[in-house]
């Protein structure tokens, strides 16, 4: 099978940075062909004869076409003849995905890390595979990772509309999503965006996608913010509370909250109710509180502070260079939705997987996960937290200082 144009285009980049940055063109062929593992057939077909009645190496020809289209981007310079350089926007390119592109990081015996845009991505999935779509898409302002550039409200909406309806044939009859969504204030006045209504609405409008519920993650450890409102002009509250979306075209879709059960304050041999009717007008039974079901029911509100990751993955980080995602959520917080929303053996999958603390979280609850970033540093950091990955080595060993 032929290697495409494109395809070709990764790897090259990668050998130069490999090499240095600076090589020769006979060394960067040797070294594309190795990472694309072709055979000695492969390397050496020639092309069909020319007018001259010359024929050339095909392979070789495609990836100076490649270096051609490389160089007309910006990403590879030629400082003299017969020298091949990668320009800083090359360096840049091979940490940030490109369109077409999925490559898998590192995978493991529940799961895969892809490095990939969202958009090219979504035609990776087969249909009705889906289970729980679950993630935390940064809020408006801060998408410029997965969009072009940062995003107003109305672009922000937009740009969830467009997530939400390219995976919803992905998903099972019986799957849903789960979008961990921030509130924010609109820019230079102590007042909300609307970003959440108007995405609801347009839910309701558009799709068949329904709210099932509305979880609230308290984060006990959240500063207060925006500075200038909560604590310097103190006409605001610090905002603890941030709403995760439960959404599905399906209103029995697949829950149990017995997955999810808290421990009784005290047991229910030590509880006592009177029983008769409350001041509501319901009537209670005087034993329904001594029986004991495993668990108090959840609530929607779950506390649990913030993160910078385990010591270990912030050590890691720090040994090679790579950067630290700025917003980490705590994995209890996924546990705690996963479990809610999906049974051992499904598929979950995080389209924004940042520093991977859904993939995390679903190997711990023997999930199987598929999690995708376009930022190759953080799933690089990431990879970090499953001591039983196999690693995509020589990808990772171009990046990596």
């Amino acid at each position: 099978m032929r290697i495409s144009r494109k395809q070709l285009l990764l790897p090259l980049i990668s050998a130069l940075s490999k090499d240095g940055g600076v090589s020769t063109p006979k060394k960067i062929y040797e070294a594309v062909a190795d990472e694309l593992g072709l055979t000695h057939e492969q390397r050496k077909r020639q092309t069909k004869a020319d007018r001259n009645g010359q024929t050339h190496n095909a392979f070789e020809r495609d990836v100076r076409w490649t270096r051609q289209t490389a160089t007309r981007k910006g990403l590879i310079a030629s400082p003299e003849r017969g020298v091949w350089s990668l320009t800083d926007l090359g360096h840049d390119k091979l940490h940030n995905a490109s369109e077409g592109l999925v490559v898998t990081v590192f995978e493991t015996p529940h799961g895969q890390a892809l490095w990939t845009k969202l958009e090219t991505a979504v035609g990776h999935f087969e249909d009705n595979a889906i289970d729980l779509l679950f993630t935390s898409p940064p809020y408006p302002g801060a998408l410029k990772q997965y969009a072009n550039g940062d995003l107003d409200e109305e672009s922000w909406v937009s740009f969830m509309m467009d997530m939400i309806s390219g995976f919803a044939p992905k998903m099972r009859d019986t799957g849903s999503m789960m979008l961990n969504v921030a509130e924010t204030y609109v820019p230079g006045l102590p007042i909300k965006q609307e970003h959440l209504t108007k995405l609801r609405m347009r839910l309701v409008t558009e799709t068949r996608f329904r709210v099932l519920d509305t979880l609230y993650w308290h984060n006990t450890s959240r500063l207060a913010s925006p500075f200038r409102w909560v604590a310097q002009q103190r006409i605001r509250l610090k905002p603890s509370v941030e709403p995760v979306l439960w959404i599905s075209e399906n209103p029995y879709a697949k829950a149990n909250n017995r997955n999810v059960l808290q421990k009784y304050k005290k047991p229910p041999s030590e509880t006592y109710h009177m029983g008769g009717v409350r001041p509501g007008g319901h009537r209670m039974s005087s034993t329904g509180f001594s029986r004991d079901n495993g668990g108090s029911i959840a609530p929607v509100l779950f506390s649990a502070g913030g993160s910078a990751g385990p010591k270990y993955y912030r050590e890691a980080l720090k040994k090679e260079g790579l950067p630290q995602h700025p917003a980490i959520m705590p994995e209890a917080l996924a546990q705690h939705c996963i479990k809610l929303a999906t049974d051992p053996g499904d598929l979950v999958v995080d389209p924004m997987a940042g520093s991977l603390t859904t993939a995390r979280a679903c190997e711990t609850l023997s999930r199987d996960w598929i999690c995708l970033d376009s930022s190759l540093s953080y799933l690089a950091g990431a990879r970090h937290k499953f001591p039983e990955r196999r690693e995509n080595s020589s990808l990772l060993e171009a990046m990596l200082p």
